[in-house]
């Protein structure tokens, strides 16, 4: 089976979302970057209907800020979520967008707001930016020794904020902690 060129599955994803569809049912595609929005629909729409056709996709959603309502972006469902506001922000939030999207774990930009972790309680986890970053520290791997000097604090701070951080969670280690924020995306506070 021959592969279609990843511009041909783009170009389709204009055109109408049954399109880009049947081209992930023929081809073997791995990664799909999408905007917000499509011509016939959503780009949110899109990435959840392709990852029902194959879980392992990963995919990252572009989210132009003069194209969304921010009370419309709690609704996205799309594990990796980049808005072209961030882009060349401090935080490299597109290189931890990519990054995100190849280890199959979410992420949103700081400046799109996530969607509830818990939809039965409609209550939304509240995290500071300093948890977030701890959070993306974890995302990445990193030990407290690592994640102390990405964030320029000391190692004790950064274990002080991991304890803070997994308590506010309500979990006991950090793998609980991304699994529990998984689907949700990192939490930006208002």
């Amino acid at each position: 089976m021959d592969v279609q060129p990843i511009s041909d599955l783009f170009s389709a994803s204009l055109l109408q979302l049954t399109r880009p569809l049947a081209c992930l049912k023929e081809n073997n595609v791995g990664f799909l970057l999408s905007t917000i929005d499509l011509e016939d629909g959503s780009g949110d729409g899109l990435i959840a209907q392709a990852r029902l056709l194959r879980p392992s996709l990963r995919c990252v959603l572009i989210a132009d800020h003069h194209h969304y309502r921010r009370d419309d972006a709690v609704h996205w469902r799309s594990p990796v979520i980049v808005s072209t506001l961030d882009i060349g922000d401090e935080s490299e939030p597109w290189n931890q967008a990519m990054v995100a999207a190849i280890a199959n774990t979410s992420y949103r930009s700081p400046s799109i707001p996530a969607q509830l972790v818990n939809d039965d309680e409609k209550s939304m986890i509240k995290l500071s930016p300093r948890e977030r970053q701890m959070l993306e520290c974890y995302a990445l791997g990193l030990t407290n020794a690592q994640a102390a000097e990405r964030l320029s604090l000391s190692p004790q701070s950064t274990k002080t904020y991991s304890r803070n951080l997994l308590a506010k969670l309500n979990v006991s280690n950090r793998q609980l902690a991304l699994l529990k924020m998984m689907g949700s995306g990192f939490v930006k506070t208002f």
